[in-house]
This record gives structure tokens, C-alpha cells and sequence, in this order.
């Protein structure tokens, strides 16, 4: 399934650093997650928005705390599918 057809099955959002997981099938049909990160900003006419995957510095700490989360919530669905 290509993402722009399939909406992401949890968005995790930090200020203006969000990561997405989506759930995929491969040629075998069979089921894997993925994630994106992103970084929202606003372009230099300050109204338009525009997104991004580079991160400056200050952005580290967000984008940490996502993928954190996102990996929690990627094993701990795997934990209680296997239980």
C-alpha cells in the first residue's frame, strides 16, 4: 500500500515534529510497521506551511521524544499480540 492511499495508524506530535506509523503488507501479504518523521515550518511568506525531514539542533530532543514514543507503541502492540 503506498501512503497516499492508506491514512498512518498513530500520529505522535512534538511542537512542530511529528512521526507517523503506518501499517504495511509485503509481497508476501504478510504485515509490518513503519514510521515517518517529519518537521513542519512555515515557509518565508509566513502563512504557508511546508514539511520537511532535515532537523536542526533544537529540533533533536522532539524528534527523540517521538521516536521514543513510537517505539513504545510498536512493542508493546507487538507484546500483547503475543500474548
Amino acid at each position: 500500500m503506498s501512503e497516499e492511499n492508506n491514512k498512518p495508524i498513530k500520529n505522535i506530535k512534538a511542537g512542530c515534529v511529528q512521526v507517523a506509523i503506518w501499517k504495511n503488507k509485503g509481497k508476501d501479504e504478510s504485515e509490518f510497521n513503519s514510521i515517518t518523521i517529519k518537521k513542519s515550518y512555515t515557509k518565508d511568506d509566513g502563512k504557508t506551511w511546508g514539511e520537511t525531514d532535515s532537523f536542526n539542533t533544537k529540533d533533536l530532543p522532539k524528534a527523540i521524544l517521538c521516536l521514543q514514543e513510537a517505539y513504545k507503541e510498536l512493542v508493546l502492540k507487538e507484546n500483547k499480540e503475543t500474548e
